[in-house]
This record gives C-alpha cells, sequence and structure tokens, in this order.
C-alpha cells in the first residue's frame, strides 16, 4: 500500500494532465496554421505576357509603370523625363559618392523561347550640366545585365556586362541586343531581367535605360548591330527621319513582326519618311562600313 501510495503521488492530477496537453495540442495546430499561410498566402505574380516591351512613357515617378519591379533597399532607381530617347521619359540612377551601387529587375517575363532575344537603349552622363557631357569611367565601374530564372531550378545568366574597356563615351544613347542563352530557351522559363550597376571608384554621373524589349528575335537580316553615330527622330504624323554626321549607304525600316516596310540607298541626312501607320518599328541602317539598328515608336 504505501508503495502504490507514493507512486502515485508523484502523478499529475487528471485535470491538470488534461490542461497541459490541450495546451500542446492548440500550440501545435497554431505553429501549423502559421506556417502554412506564409507559404501559402501570397503566390509568386503570374509571369507578363511575352513579349515584353517597356519604354516607361506610362509613369513618370516610380510606382507607375515600374509597380511590379523590383528594387534593392535603397529604392534610388527612377523614371524621369528627357532621361530617355527622343528627351523623352527614360529609367534613371545617379550614381556618385554616397549612392556607388543599385539593381533593379523587370517583372517575370515569359515563357522565354529558343529564340528569344533582349534589346535596350542605354547612355551614361555626368550630373554636372546632365546631359552636356559624355561620362569618361573608372576602371571598376560595371554595368551587368542579367537574366534570373526561378524554375525548374534558380539560375542566373549574365547576358553582358557593360564597362570601360567596351564602353563608347557618348552623349547619344547606344542600342543594345542580347540573344538569351541556349540553356534558357532549352527550359522555355519565364525570367527577372536584373540591371546591376556599381559607379567604381569615382564619378557623378546618369545611367540612363530606355525601351526594353524581350521578344522573339524574328527580325531577319538586322542582327549585326554596331555603333553607326546616328540618331532616329520621331517627327509625329507617322514620320521619321535620320540625323548622322556620316553618310548612310542604305537604310532598310522593318516592323515589328520583321517584314520590310522601306528601304532606300544613299540616304539623304534629315530626309522625312513617312511610314503612312502608327506603331513600333525597327530602323537599320549602316555607312559602309558599319551597321546599326535602331526602335523607334511612330505616332
Amino acid at each position: 500500500m504505501h508503495r502504490i501510495i507514493n507512486y502515485n503521488m508523484n502523478l499529475l492530477p487528471m485535470h491538470k494532465f488534461k490542461f497541459i496537453e490541450m495546451n500542446r495540442i492548440l500550440l501545435f495546430l497554431t505553429t501549423l496554421f502559421i506556417v502554412s499561410f506564409k507559404v501559402q498566402a501570397v503566390p509568386p505574380p503570374p509571369p507578363t505576357p511575352y513579349p515584353f516591351d517597356e519604354n516607361f512613357e506610362t509613369s513618370s515617378t516610380l510606382g507607375g509603370s515600374l509597380a511590379n519591379w523590383t528594387q534593392t533597399a535603397s529604392m534610388t532607381f527612377s523614371t524621369y523625363a528627357n532621361h530617355g530617347t527622343n528627351n523623352s521619359i527614360g529609367l534613371t540612377k545617379n550614381l556618385f559618392s554616397l549612392s556607388t551601387k543599385d539593381s533593379i529587375a523587370t517583372m517575370q517575363i515569359g515563357p522565354l523561347t529558343a529564340v528569344s532575344e533582349m534589346t535596350f537603349d542605354y547612355r551614361i552622363v555626368d550630373a554636372s550640366l546632365y546631359p552636356a557631357t559624355a561620362t569618361t569611367l573608372n576602371a571598376n565601374f560595371s554595368f551587368k545585365v542579367i537574366a534570373k530564372i526561378t524554375s525548374p531550378f534558380p539560375t542566373s545568366y549574365t547576358l553582358f556586362t557593360i564597362n570601360a574597356t567596351n564602353h563608347i563615351a557618348s552623349t547619344s544613347f547606344k542600342h543594345m541586343t542580347y540573344q538569351m542563352p541556349a540553356a534558357v530557351g532549352a527550359l522555355s522559363p519565364s525570367a527577372y531581367i536584373w540591371f546591376v550597376v556599381d559607379r567604381g571608384t569615382s564619378g557623378d554621373f546618369y545611367v540612363d535605360i530606355d525601351n526594353i524589349h524581350v521578344g522573339d528575335n524574328n527580325t531577319t537580316g538586322i542582327n549585326n548591330v554596331k555603333d553607326a553615330g546616328a540618331l532616329v527622330k520621331s517627327l509625329g504624323n507617322n514620320s521619321i527621319a535620320l540625323e548622322s554626321a556620316l553618310k548612310i549607304t542604305n537604310l532598310s525600316v522593318y516592323s515589328m513582326d520583321g517584314k520590310s516596310v522601306f528601304t532606300a540607298t544613299n540616304y539623304e541626312n534629315n530626309q522625312v519618311l513617312n511610314l503612312n501607320t502608327p506603331g513600333i518599328y525597327f530602323v537599320q541602317f549602316n555607312n559602309g562600313t558599319t551597321t546599326e539598328r535602331r526602335k523607334v515608336s511612330v505616332q
């Protein structure tokens, strides 16, 4: 009898035991609900329609056309008038001593294909007397364009790095074209396109970006893109003109689906071309040795 009494005295009373067990069950269920909520309550945004085009004309401040873009904590990329082609609105970042690095990414784009390419226009000019002076970059400056995919597994592809070695100082925008790596097209994923800038060791300047396009490379015959130092101007009334310091020996205009809509030889500087129909066009021109392509909005 004494052994039994001593043994039972070490046990919890039944009502206390039930109370503790109920608390444990409630704590487990609460934890399970919180974890489930965190995982399921905020699904990733769906990919945007493909192809993707952004010329920033729908927004003059961050939060308009950039509402679904991703920025680093500094949040200092902005869209401003006169920072795009033809003095339009463009995406820009001021790099100086107190703000030396930054990055920004498009919303999710896709699915990409085996012939996906990306194009955009950029320039780098001094902040002082903007945009009158082209920036001479220091050796540690870098401007990377990176495609990041999230499935079937997270992978990053550096499409190109602009630096002091390959950048040509100019106050004019330079048109860039990058073919997506074959590995990306084989996976047919969606991707975020990141623009990553690093000032390097010195300077106070703007990196301006405009006319971002991601789509299939179906514009035949105009993939050899180099700088011919010319400016394509949209004049209104469905018209454009080219201004060039060098004589344009051959000129071709293509619609977005790759069809040729105009060709000319020995183009006269600033000659007005009427394209009849408003829309986005690619203009290819060369001076006998170098060839360049520009994208222009005709209205």
